[in-house]
């Protein structure tokens, strides 16, 4: 993978985040989901009493994915059912920041204290990769799935690109990058830094 800083530097003002469709509020004690438009509780789902670390749903909406402080397990839930389907093990640490592949069948995830991201199949639970990294804060898949991108933690911040086919370290980019997110079509990489600017990045 090719990478070319396009020199767009941004500088940060106000972020806002607009949620459309549907929301979870998390509580230390459960997991509510509810209806934006009209605030009608869909589902809740007792969670950890020491709160919610991490949290992802699956594309469909059909699997709810959640770490916490308590210990360093990666949990899924049937949302249906409020039932937990299967605990993956591996972190050292509380897990930090979860991700769902597009189509929902990978599921990747961090813990920023023990230093790992891991892949694992999100149907069987197998873990299919772990990769060595400093202190990545946040995940986030391309729209096609096919990359990874991880931001935020060590000596100097960097966002790191896995190749998720091949589960394999493709590029690096060091600065004081703490977030990283996709465009729609996958071409460019937006990440944010402790120096007060948002760099684009084109992905090729």
């Amino acid at each position: 993978m090719n990478k070319k800083n396009l020199q767009q530097m941004i500088r940060l003002g106000l972020l806002t985040l607009l949620l459309i469709g549907c929301t979870s509020q998390i509580t230390s004690q459960q997991i509510t989901t509810k209806n934006a438009g009209d605030l009608v509780e869909l589902k809740s789902i007792q969670g950890p009493a020491d709160g919610i670390a991490s949290i992802a749903l699956k594309p469909d909406g059909s699997i709810l994915a959640y770490g916490n402080y308590t210990d360093n397990l990666v949990y899924l839930v049937n949302v249906s059912s409020g039932e937990e389907t299967m605990t993956l093990e591996g972190h050292t640490d509380a897990v930090t920041s979860l991700a769902f592949s597009p189509n929902g069948n990978i599921l990747a995830s961090t813990s920023s204290q023990d230093g790992t991201v891991r892949i694992w199949d999100s149907t069987t639970g197998k873990q299919l990769a772990s990769f060595e990294t400093s202190r990545t804060n946040q995940l986030a898949f391309s729209p096609d799935g096919a990359i990874l991108a991880g931001a935020g933690g060590g000596d100097p911040v960097q966002v790191r690109f896995w190749d998720v086919e091949k589960l394999s370290e493709n590029e690096s980019m060091k600065d004081v990058f703490v977030n990283v997110s996709f465009s729609s079509d996958g071409n460019l990489v937006a990440a944010g830094s402790r120096d007060e600017l948002v760099h684009v990045l084109e992905v090729a």
